[in-house]
């Protein structure tokens, strides 16, 4: 017989294996494969529509849906992945990027680092005069404000850094801008960015994990007891603390240690790089005090929270990015504009604004900028003092709903560089007077 006939019986039959492995994968549930990491939504089924069907709509956004659902997507997006990484060190994450040594870095880290986002001198400064306005004003009502610098990975391990984004030569950054601004208007600071350089050549320890983007559980720990301890000094008042018993060190990360490779959704794991957990023990001096505290902050202070550093507090709140308010928003959520800025300054003893370098041009997020508005002029804390809340309460939720007013107190905060939250506020507050 024709070995072409072989050949083609061959083909035959391997295209045929094919469609049914393909038809046997696609019944596979998903909660038998490992779901892919980061974000990512899966279409909603199309509605059947006549004219929908000979446009050729309906059929894309059924192949949309029927990809996403395919039982075996994640298999095939990580080989994907990883045959893109494997053949040409090309990481399929959305802003991620591959050092020296295989450390992976957030791109707009890079950015910052090189001063690609400075927002020029001017506005640095007012956003220094800003902090120094609130902090002075918070000081007359016994409260106090700490602004605290989060650690860059990119300075951290500058050395593995890509050749091409090496360091600029006299760049200028919002970092440094801002450090040198508060440090000359002595404000109560933590700069983490500067200490994690400095710890490094002496801590046992990474600070900063491989694959990660945020600092390791280590440096968090180290990070928090400085908070904690500041805090303590800010408000000359002994605080709960901890000390570390032990450390283990375990190859096996958590997620947090890891999250820029998970986010990669490989088909293999990269090298190992082993990190260290530490073991605390509280710490309770003689006549402690517990103050209540309001964080604002990005996702930085993530693990803090997950390590309870709320046990050292009497009342603690976390207003991620000035958004959501925690830990209501675990149950159900919770939003910044929904609650009275008057009634959350009385509630709180220390007021925090943490922020990465890729935030600090704007650092608060809006917070900062309410508080101002807050205090100035004929809507300083006195004067707010003599408003009824709940007739506050009624105009702001009455601007809220009538179209004409809020598309003027957007336009208001346009101008103004404020918040929309802030200008629907100072809207209300001008209606009461």
């Amino acid at each position: 017989m024709d070995i072409s006939i072989y050949i083609k019986r061959f083909l035959v039959l391997s295209f045929f294996g094919l469609l049914l492995g393909l038809l046997i994968l696609s019944k596979i549930p998903i909660s038998q494969i490992k779901p892919l990491k980061g974000a990512y939504t899966i279409p909603s089924t199309p509605q059947f529509k006549l004219e929908e069907w000979f446009a050729g709509s309906f059929q894309q956004e059924k192949e949309k849906e029927l990809n996403a659902i395919f039982g075996a997507r994640p298999l095939f997006v990580r080989l994907n992945n990883q045959i893109d990484y494997t053949l040409f060190s090309k990481l399929n994450a959305n802003g991620v990027t591959e050092g020296k040594d295989h450390f992976l870095f957030e791109i707009g880290y890079f950015e910052s680092y090189n001063g690609k986002d400075f927002v020029g001198a001017d506005s640095i400064n007012k956003i220094a005069n800003r902090i120094k306005f609130v902090s002075n004003e918070l000081q007359k009502i016994n409260k106090k404000l700490i602004i605290i610098f989060a650690p860059n990975k990119v300075d951290y391990y500058s050395e593995y850094v890509p050749i091409k984004y090496q360091p600029l030569k006299n760049k200028k950054t919002n970092y440094s801008e801002l450090k040198r601004n508060l440090k000359d208007a002595n404000l109560n600071s933590i700069d983490f960015n500067e200490l994690f350089c400095k710890w490094k050549k002496n801590t046992k320890y990474p600070l900063f994990p491989k694959y990660g983007v945020h600092w390791s559980n280590y440096g968090a720990v180290l990070a928090e007891q400085l908070i904690i301890n500041s805090m303590s000094r800010f408000i000359a008042k002994p605080m709960r603390t901890y000390s570390i018993t032990n450390i283990e060190i375990k190859s096996d990360i958590l997620f947090d240690d890891c999250d820029l490779e998970e986010g990669s959704n490989l088909l293999f794991k990269l090298p190992k790089f082993p990190l260290a957990y530490p073991n605390i023990t509280a710490i309770k001096p003689a006549n402690m005090f517990k103050p209540n505290v309001l964080v604002v902050s990005d996702s930085y202070y993530w693990q803090m929270y997950n390590m309870n550093i709320a046990e050292s507090f009497n009342t603690h709140h976390f207003w991620f990015y000035n958004k959501q308010i925690y830990p209501e928003s675990f149950k159900e959520e919770l939003l910044v504009e929904s609650v009275n800025i008057k009634e959350q300054i009385d509630q709180h003893d220390l007021i925090i604004v943490m922020s990465t370098i890729t935030n600090l041009n704007r650092i608060g997020w809006g917070f900062l900028e309410s508080l101002e508005i807050f205090f100035k002029g004929t809507y300083n804390y006195n004067a707010i003092k003599k408003i009824d809340i709940n007739k506050l309460n009624n105009v702001i939720a009455y601007i809220k709903k009538d179209k004409v007013w809020i598309k003027d107190a957007q336009n208001r905060a346009t101008e103004k560089k404020i918040s929309l939250d802030s200008a629907i506020v100072l809207e209300a507050m001008w209606q009461l007077r």
